[in-house]
């Protein structure tokens, strides 16, 4: 319902240059940009963890346990002192009946003289110092005593710690930009890395390797794998990679499959038997592979019925897909989503923005969208919270996989260049519902207006770009032919 339950205020949640920095202006209904995009949560992780008996919340060196149902305080873990001090909580995660801390920040700057020079809208929230931490500590939540601790030999990094199967894995390693800097030092850079694998309820290892080339890990429960890949996107830490993929037995280690040369954006999603690939503005991702073998997966090509590896693409925008079980829901322009059960295209929940961080978030058949563009100038926004629910009777247009052809010029004058970007339409409706498809004229302008450029076809696509004259400067005209489906005992029908 959306109906506010309880709220509590703390002094201060130590968020300061991680969540938020110094450009940041508390004027919610201001039109200026009143905070520059940072990692945040990211690259730090986040600081807080909802179960159904309550909320895991850090501050500085401490967890308090708050009550879901009225927000006061069930419990509190402090991390034990380290050499007088209380270490700062750095990673926190949830896993059956453990609470997991990372036990302070590795703060590079402090302990490896690495140097953050500050640049242009990338502040002190950009240092990779509060992405990693030093150890790692299991707490009993339900009774709050302390379990077991594992020291990191570099830093563990917060997107490379995952738990599943009874185990925790872990990435051991230092962020790319503390590497290089030591490299140039003369260090020896990635001696010593590794992926481990440690025993959930005692902390024993279980299993590693030195093959800790990536700083994102996941766990597929169905098959007992580990995922090992990069997260690289816009508004990410530039320490993420983004070139390649492997799979490992998650039991002992062994290498199902690897792929070196793969390059994609990230956070990769595991849906299913499926990697899903992410993808960034105005653009498609690199796919999905089939977590068993890295081979592609594949769907019908909603025009040509030929069978081609599954992509899915975006417009603008500037957060991340996420998954659900039927949906990825991600920024295209306004709200997007992609159909993953009729692989019917990229669609819009049209009139509103969502956030800069993804919060478009289904879960229970409901599609929660709390306000996350509160900093943002988009004219679109609806500056308020809200959810939406499953309705089968509407009818949402969607696109699906733009073909990306080669150009093919034809005579040009000397020094002309064109500018125009070719792309075929492909607009499909939910569901199979109807399939649109298009023949356009369009012009191209050039630098020189005597120019013309030759017909080409879209190899494997049904649209065709037909030649054009660079001087006619008139409105495009576009034939459209509606094709209904055939109901049983009938022949399709042109609309």
């Amino acid at each position: 319902t959306g109906r506010v339950l309880w709220k509590r205020e703390f002094p201060d949640l130590g968020t300061f240059q991680v969540y938020y920095d110094e450009t940041y202006a508390d004027a919610p209904l201001s039109t200026e940009y009143n905070q520059v995009h940072l990692p945040g949560a990211n690259a730090r992780g986040t600081n807080f963890v909802a179960t159904a008996e309550g909320v895991y919340l850090v501050i500085a060196g401490r967890c308090l346990l708050l009550d879901a149902a009225s927000g006061e305080t069930l419990r509190e873990f402090v991390l034990p002192e380290e050499g007088g001090r209380s270490p700062e909580w750095g990673y926190i995660g949830v896993y059956e009946d453990l609470l997991l801390a990372g036990v302070g920040f590795a703060d590079y700057s402090k302990r490896l003289g690495y140097k953050y020079e500050p640049a242009s809208k990338r502040g002190l929230a950009w240092s990779p110092d509060r992405s990693a931490s030093l150890a790692l500590m299991a707490f009993d939540r339900h009774s709050g005593e302390p379990l077991w601790r594992v020291p990191a030999d570099h830093s563990f990094l917060h997107n490379g710690i995952v738990a599943g199967g009874g185990r925790i894995y872990l990435l051991d390693k230092l962020p790319k930009r503390v590497e290089e800097q030591n490299q140039r030092r003369g260090d020896s850079g990635a001696a010593g890395y590794r992926l481990l694998a440690l025993a959930a309820k005692t902390g024993e290892p279980l299993w590693q390797i030195d093959d800790a080339f990536g700083t994102w890990l996941s766990y597929a429960g169905e098959r007992d794998l580990l995922v090992q890949a990069g997260s690289a996107a816009s508004d990410r830490s530039p320490d993420e990679v983004d070139k390649g993929m492997a799979v490992y037995g998650a039991g002992d280690g062994s290498l199902v499959w690897k792929d070196s040369e793969l390059s994609y954006a990230g956070p990769c999603m595991i849906h299913g038997d499926a990697l899903i690939t992410n993808a960034t503005s105005y653009k498609e991702s690199k796919g999905a592979f089939n977590l068993a073998d890295g081979s592609p997966v594949t769907i019908e090509d909603p025009v040509t019925g030929a069978e081609v590896p599954w992509r899915f693409v975006r417009a603008y925008g500037c957060n991340t897909a996420v998954a659900s079980e039927h949906l990825l829901t991600f920024r295209s322009g306004a709200a997007g989503f992609y159909d993953l059960a009729s692989h019917s295209g990229t669609g819009n929940f049209g009139g509103f923005k969502s956030g800069c961080s993804s919060n478009l978030i289904i879960a229970n058949g409901v599609l929660s969208a709390p306000d996350y563009t509160r900093t943002c100038t988009c004219a679109y926004q609806n500056q308020t919270s809200l959810a939406l629910v499953p309705m089968p009777g509407n009818e949402i247009w969607t696109y699906n996989n733009p073909v990306r052809p080669a150009r093919r010029r034809g005579p040009q004058s000397a020094g002309s260049e064109s500018r125009c970007a070719r792309r075929p339409a492909r607009t499909t409706a939910p569901c199979g519902s109807a399939i649109l498809r298009t023949r356009r004229r369009r012009k191209c302008r050039s630098k020189s207006r005597n120019s013309t450029v030759s017909p080409f076809t879209a190899r494997g696509s049904p649209a065709i770009w037909p030649g054009w004259p660079a001087s006619d400067w008139r409105a495009s005209p576009m034939t459209v032919r509606l094709i209904v489906p055939a109901r049983a005992g009938t022949s399709a029908r042109p609309g």
